[in-house]
């Protein structure tokens, strides 16, 4: 087994594999799981590229280094289209943030539900509201805040993906075919010897 050249083949065919998965998920702002059917067979196709041509030579060892580069570029790849479809959701919401609404005026002439005690006066004697109480067209010039919906935590954590049957099945295959494209195919059998003419 020529080490370099399976290295090299499996390195690039997954760093492909890798980017056409990171640009589907920007792209779709959605994981596709079943993208690591794709990564795993450019793998293997990768490593069967750099050899030229592997019939007649069957290699179990290089058909091993081209599953577990296949592996930890999936993983790889399921990891960082979380990061970008979490970045790329946060600048959506950013820029789409509703507007702050606007201060309603209070009515002119609007009695004051409570005054606070003025100059000279002692706080709870007859005929005056106890001090510190805000007015209602205070109450109705307050500002009302308001925050932006945001799809990732403030902490910007992502959280653990979920996988479930669908997903092992895809990450299965995707590594069998980065084996059994690198691997290699046995030789042609013979073909059968015509019958001579009597």
């Amino acid at each position: 087994m020529d080490l370099g050249r399976t290295l090299a083949g499996a390195v690039i065919g997954a760093a492909i594999g890798l980017g056409l998965h990171l640009a589907f998920g920007a792209v779709a702002k959605t994981e596709a799981v079943w993208f690591a059917i794709i990564v795993g067979a450019l793998t293997g196709l990768g490593v069967r590229q750099a050899h030229r041509s592997l019939a007649g030579n069957v290699n179990y060892a290089r058909g091993a280094v081209a599953a577990i580069i296949a592996l930890v570029a999936i993983f790889a790849s399921l990891y960082f289209v979380r990061v970008v479809i979490a970045k790329v959701t946060s600048k959506v919401n950013l820029t789409e943030r509703p507007p702050v609404e606007e201060p309603v005026p209070a009515p002119a002439g609007t009695e004051t539900a409570e005054e606070p005690a003025g100059e000279g006066t002692v706080a709870g004697t007859e005929g005056e509201e106890p001090a510190g109480e805000a007015t209602v067209g205070e109450v109705a010039d307050r500002p009302r805040a308001t925050r932006p919906k945001l799809s990732v935590s403030v902490d910007n954590k992502l959280e653990a993906p979920a996988f479930n049957v669908w997903d092992f099945l895809c990450i299965g295959l995707g590594v069998f075919l980065a084996y059994e494209f690198a691997r290699g195919t046995g030789a042609k059998a013979p073909a059968a010897p015509s019958p001579e003419a009597v």
